[in-house]
């Protein structure tokens, strides 16, 4: 059985939604949450590594579609960023395993469910 759509109008107010939706969020207001996502890792950093937890950053990148936003963490050591394996463990030198604090997989997860709740809310005022 075959499905029949009939369509009545055109997509003018959809368009003007969507262009409005992608011009609507400014460069300020993406800083304001990159800040308090940064101040999100930082505090979720182990204590002992006060180093790491002063270390997290953001970029902000804009193309002709809309933002980027990257966090950054610049605590490298060899290579190795220090971030990751206070999250996913490490071996050291003499052969023991530190196990991994496993911090960031919440953070992030947060920091996502705080961007997407505060872009709906744009939205929903458009």
């Amino acid at each position: 059985m075959p499905i029949k759509v009939k369509v009545l109008g055109d997509f003018e107010k959809t368009e003007k939604y969507f262009n409005t939706a992608l011009h609507s969020t400014d460069i300020q207001k993406i800083e304001k949450i990159a800040e308090r996502s940064v101040k999100k890792f930082a505090d979720a950093t182990p204590k002992e590594s006060n180093l790491t937890a002063d270390s997290w950053g953001y970029e902000i990148i804009q193309n002709g579609k809309g933002f980027s936003l990257i966090f950054t963490n610049s605590n490298v050591k060899n290579g190795v960023n220090i971030a990751l394996i206070i999250d996913s463990g490490h071996a050291t030198s003499d052969g023991k395993w530190i196990r991994g604090k496993k911090y960031l997989d919440k953070t992030t997860e947060e920091v996502y469910n705080d961007i997407l709740n505060e872009t709906w809310e744009e939205l929903k005022n458009l």
